[in-house]
C-alpha cells in the first residue's frame, strides 16, 4: 500500500503544491509567539469539544473568532457521490474531509510520505536519525574515584559473620547438616527381563504405579512325564468316559507311558500351546492404570433452572381469529399495541394487540401469476408502515395507527412522489421495479372487516395511502433498515437481482449484486451497522456497505438455508435450516457455528430475538415453538449462555406444516405464533 501511494502522489504532482489545502490558506497564519504544531493548521471553528451533532440539523457549523456564524457549505458526500468524486478527481485519493471546519484537505507530497513512513514503523520526518553514534564525553585519566578515606568497617571483623559461622557449626555438631559425599553411579549392566525381586526402579512405572511382570507358564508336573507313576495312568473304564467328555472339559494331555525316551512322539499341541502363550504375553496388562470412574451427568455443562430465568412466554394468553388460509407471516409494530398478520390467499389484519379486534384489513388480489401467496410482512421501525410481499409485488401500506403526526407523515410519504421506474446501481434504467401508488384493481381495503368493504369491491382503497412496488419475480422476504428509510426484499428466483434495496423517501430501487453466488432465501439489515446479511442455501454472507465489499462468510454446514436473525447487540447471529438445525453464530469467534441445536423434529421455518430481552424463539413444522434463554455478556472472554426453556404446542399440522411464523413483542416477554391452522396465538408469561 505504502509504495502505490508513493507512486500514485508521485504522477498526481501536476496538480501543484498550491492546492495541497483547500479551503481558506490565506486565514491559517501561525503565530509567531509558540512553536506548536497545531498553529499550522488553525481552526475557524471556535466551538471547542462541543460535539459537532449538535449541528447536524442547523444551518451553520460553529462561530468562528469573532463570534459571527460559519455557514454551512459542503457535507461529506454518500459512498455512491464518494465513488463518482474518485473517479472523476485525481486528487481524491489524498483529499480529507474535515468535519469541524466543513471543508476538504488535499494532502501534500510531504505529508504523503509522512504517513508511509509511519505506517513502515519509522520517524515521521525523514531528516531526523533515530539512532545516532554514540561520543562518550567521559575520559578517565587513573586515580581514585573517590577521595573518602578508608571506612573502619574494612579493617575489623563483622559480627554478623561470626554468628553465622557458629550456627552452621552447631548445625554440623548436631548432625542438621550431613557433609557426605555421593558415590558417583555406576553404570546399570544386563538384567533378567522377567526377574520378579529386580530393583525398584525397574518394578515401578514412570508414574509411581506397581508394575505386573509377565504371566508365566505352568511348569510340567509327574503326570506330564514319559515314565508316569502307576496312580497318574487312566485306567481302561476312564479312558473311555473321556472320549464321551466333550472337547471344551476334555484335559490337554492324558498320561501314557513310554519304555524310553527315544519312543516318545511328537508333542500334537505344542504349535496350539505356543499360540496360547503368545497371545498371554500379547493381551497380559504391563501396568496397572486407575480407572476413574464418573457418572455421565457430571459431563452435561451446569446450566441455570428455567424458574431463574423468568420472564419468558410458557402459556397460551389468547388467540386472534379471521383468517381462512394459513397464515405464512406476522409481526407487532416498535409500540407494542398492533399486531400484522397475512395469509396464503393474499389478506392482512391489523389487530389490536390487548382485545384481539381487528381494525384493519386489505385483501391483496393483483393481476400477476402470483396473486393468491401472501410470503412475507415487516413493520416499518419509525413509521406506521407496513411492507408486504404478495406474489410479485411488495406493497406499502399506512396502516392509521399510532400518534398523529406518525399518520400524517406517513401518509404524506406515501402520497407524494412521481412513480416513475427506477435506475439500478449502474445509474442505467434497469426497469429493476416499479412505483405504483395506490392499490391496484382488484385490491381492497377497509377499517371494520365486518362491513363488508373488503369483499373485493374496491370502495375501502381509496382511504388508505399505498405504494405498490411491482418487481419481476416472485418476493420471498422483506426487511427493513433500522432508520425506515430503506428496505431491502429478496426473489430467489431472480438469478442476478435476487436481492434488491429500495429507499422510500425516493422511491428508488437498485441492486447492490450484480451476481448472487447461491440460491439467495433471506436477507437483513445490521440492527445498529451498515452491515447487509445475505443468507443462501449452503452459507450466510455479510457485507459491508460504506466499504462496498465483504466482511464475512459464515459456514452453517447445512444445507438449505430458511431464515436467520440478528441479535440486538449485533454480533451474534441465528440461522434455521430446513434439516431442523438451529445454529447459533458468534461473529466475533468464528465463522462456524458456537452452538447447533436439533431440537426440532420439522424443517425449521422462523427464528426470532426478543429486542429486549435475553429470549431467542424458533419453530418447525413439527407444530412446536421452542423458546430459549439466550444470553450475551459484554466480557470477549465468555461465550454466549444457550438454556432452553419451554416448549409451546397449540398448532395442529396439516400435510407436513405446523408453524409457519414466530415474533416477539417489542416490550413484553411474550409470542406471536402463526400456524397452517389459520390461528394466530399470543403466548404470556
Amino acid at each position: 500500500d505504502g509504495d502505490s501511494s508513493e507512486g500514485e502522489g508521485d504522477g498526481d504532482s501536476s496538480d501543484g503544491e498550491g492546492d495541497a489545502r483547500s479551503g481558506d490558506e490565506s486565514e491559517r497564519e501561525s503565530d509567531p509567539g509558540t512553536d506548536s504544531s497545531e498553529d499550522e493548521h488553525i481552526d475557524r471553528n471556535r466551538v471547542g469539544g462541543v460535539p459537532m451533532a449538535w449541528y447536524r440539523d442547523e444551518e451553520h457549523i460553529g462561530y468562528d473568532e469573532h463570534g459571527e456564524r460559519i455557514k454551512r457549505r459542503e457535507g461529506n458526500p454518500d459512498a455512491m457521490d464518494a465513488l463518482v468524486a474518485r473517479s472523476a478527481d485525481p486528487s481524491a485519493w489524498r483529499t480529507l474531509y474535515d468535519e469541524k471546519n466543513d471543508e476538504h484537505i488535499v494532502l501534500s507530497r510531504e505529508e504523503i510520505g509522512m504517513i508511509q513512513r509511519i505506517r513502515k514503523g519509522a520517524m515521521p520526518h525523514a531528516e531526523v536519525d533515530p539512532y545516532p553514534e554514540w561520543e562518550d564525553t567521559f575520559h578517565y585519566e587513573g586515580g581514585p574515584l573517590s577521595s573518602a578515606p578508608e571506612p573502619k568497617r574494612r579493617f575489623i571483623p563483622s559480627k554478623w559473620e561470626a554468628q553465622k559461622v557458629v550456627k552452621l557449626v552447631r548445625a554440623l555438631r548436631h548432625g542438621w547438616i550431613k557433609n557426605e559425599k555421593k558415590e558417583a553411579e555406576k553404570p546399570r549392566g544386563p538384567y533378567l527381563i522377567w526377574d520378579e525381586g529386580g530393583d525398584e526402579e525397574t518394578t515401578r512405572a514412570a508414574n509411581g504405579l506397581a508394575y505386573i511382570p509377565a504371566p508365566k507358564a505352568k511348569l510340567p508336573g509327574h503326570e506330564e512325564s514319559y515314565n508316569p507313576p502307576d496312580e497318574y495312568l487312566p485306567t481302561e473304564e476312564e479312558r473311555a468316559a473321556l472320549q464321551l467328555v466333550d472337547d471344551d472339559d476334555r484335559p490337554d494331555y492324558v498320561p501314557q507311558r513310554f519304555g524310553s525316551l527315544r519312543h516318545v512322539p511328537a508333542y500334537g499341541q505344542f504349535i496350539h500351546e505356543r499360540f496360547e502363550r503368545c497371545l498371554d504375553l500379547y493381551l497380559c496388562h504391563r501396568k496397572r492404570k486407575s480407572r476413574i470412574h464418573m457418572d455421565p451427568k457430571d459431563l452435561l455443562p451446569k446450566l441455570p433452572k428455567p424458574r431463574e430465568l423468568r420472564p419468558f412466554p410458557c402459556q397460551s394468553g389468547m388467540v386472534y381469529e379471521g383468517h381462512a388460509a394459513p397464515v405464512s407471516a406476522l409481526g407487532a409494530d416498535s409500540t407494542g399495541q398492533w399486531l400484522a398478520s397475512c395469509d396464503r390467499a393474499g389478506v392482512v389484519r391489523v389487530f389490536e394487540v390487548s382485545t384481539a379486534r381487528c381494525v384493519h384489513a386489505w385483501r391483496l388480489a393483483t393481476v400477476d401469476a402470483f396473486s393468491d401467496v401472501c410470503t412475507c410482512l415487516a413493520w416499518n421501525p419509525r413509521l406506521p408502515v407496513l411492507a408486504v410481499g404478495v406474489g410479485a409485488s411488495v406493497f406499502l401500506l399506512a396502516t392509521e395507527t399510532g400518534p398523529a403526526e406518525a399518520r400524517a407523515e406517513a401518509a404524506e410519504l406515501l402520497g407524494a412522489g412521481d412513480g416513475g421506474a427506477d435506475e439500478d446501481a449502474g445509474g442505467e434504467k434497469g426497469g429493476l421495479c416499479s412505483w405504483e401508488e395506490g392499490l391496484p384493481e382488484g385490491c381492497s381495503g377497509a377499517a371494520d372487516p365486518s362491513s363488508g368493504e373488503g369483499d373485493g369491491s374496491g370502495g375501502g382503497a381509496d382511504r388508505y395511502a399505498a405504494i405498490r412496488v411491482r418487481c419481476k419475480h416472485a418476493v420471498s422476504s422483506v426487511a427493513w433498515h433500522f432508520r425506515g428509510d430503506y428496505f431491502v426484499h429478496t426473489a430467489p428466483a431472480g438469478a442476478s437481482a435476487s436481492v434488491l434495496v429500495h429507499q422510500l423517501s425516493r422511491r428508488s430501487s437498485q441492486n447492490p449484486f450484480r451476481k448472487n453466488k447461491g440460491r439467495v432465501s433471506a436477507a437483513c439489515f445490521h440492527p445498529s451497522k451498515p452491515f447487509l446479511f445475505v443468507a443462501t442455501q449452503h452459507h450466510v454472507r455479510c457485507y459491508n456497505l460504506l466499504k462496498q465489499s465483504l466482511a464475512k462468510k459464515l459456514m452453517p454446514g447445512s444445507s438449505g438455508v430458511s431464515c436467520m436473525a440478528v441479535h440486538p447487540g449485533g454480533d451474534n447471529l441465528v440461522v434455521g435450516t430446513v434439516d431442523s438445525r438451529v445454529s447459533w453464530f458468534d461473529m466475533d469467534l468464528s465463522t462456524k457455528p458456537y452452538k447447533a441445536l436439533r431440537a426440532h423434529s420439522g424443517g425449521v421455518r422462523s427464528v426470532a430475538f426478543h429486542p429486549r430481552l435475553p429470549l431467542l424463539a424458533s419453530c418447525a413444522d413439527d407444530g412446536a415453538a421452542h423458546v430459549l434463554h439466550g444470553r450475551v455478556f459484554d466480557d470477549l472472554l465468555q461465550s454466549a449462555l444457550i438454556v432452553p426453556l419451554r416448549v409451546l404446542r397449540g398448532h395442529a399440522t396439516n400435510k407436513g406444516e405446523g408453524v409457519l411464523a414466530c415474533a416477539f413483542h417489542p416490550r413484553q416477554p411474550w409470542l406471536f405464533t402463526a400456524g397452517v391452522d389459520n390461528a394466530v396465538s399470543l403466548w404470556v408469561e
